[in-house]
């Protein structure tokens, strides 16, 4: 997870810090999260980014996520052309916390509340790291359209065993037949 904030404006940042050290194996001592200023130099594979900057989104970070990279807007943060197209996080009263929607080859997030507990509560519940790793997991598009023949029955598989016949009407005979014989021994 790459982090840009501006600089002496760090809001939200332990926070991020907080759910990355939660995303850790126990046995790692590297860290996960990058953190710079918004005039570093964003990575050349497009990662996880996390824009923390108010106003306008520069180009090259417009570029970067045209190119298929993520980025999470803070939420005063302005993207030219944003289109809401899901809402991807949202709390237990249903109040949206995360929009999102494509850009070129990649995808857009935003907040919609300043990333201070007093206004996303959500900040400080246990779950927060698992929502926040969600927001940059990729979707996983759920098969529309199958051939058929992928899922025809194959021959020359293992049979039913036939079903027992009915033994009723087997024994009333029998039993008819032991009641003769038990009179016949008995007139006899």
């Amino acid at each position: 997870l790459v982090v840009r904030h501006a600089v002496g404006n760090d809001t939200g940042l332990r926070y991020l810090r907080a759910a990355a050290l939660a995303w850790q194996p126990t046995t790692s001592t590297s860290s996960t999260l990058r953190v710079g200023a918004q005039d570093e130099v964003l990575p050349a594979t497009p990662t996880s980014l996390v824009w923390l900057v108010p106003g306008p989104v520069p180009a090259p970070v417009v570029q970067w996520i045209e190119s298929g990279g993520t980025a999470l807007l803070a939420n005063d943060s302005a993207l030219d052309g944003f289109a809401l197209t899901s809402t991807p996080w949202r709390d237990d009263d249903g109040t949206p916390l995360v929009e999102s929607g494509p850009r070129g080859k990649g995808r857009v997030l935003r907040f919609t509340h300043p990333l201070r507990p007093d206004a996303m509560p959500a900040l400080v519940e246990a779950d927060f790291p698992q929502h926040l790793r969600a927001l940059f997991d990729t979707p996983v598009a759920s098969p529309a359209r199958v051939l058929a023949s992928d899922y025809e029955p194959v021959a020359g598989g293992a049979t039913y065993p036939v079903a027992p016949r009915d033994l009723q009407p087997w024994l009333a005979l029998l039993i008819a037949l032991l009641v003769l014989v038990e009179r016949w021994m008995a007139t006899r």
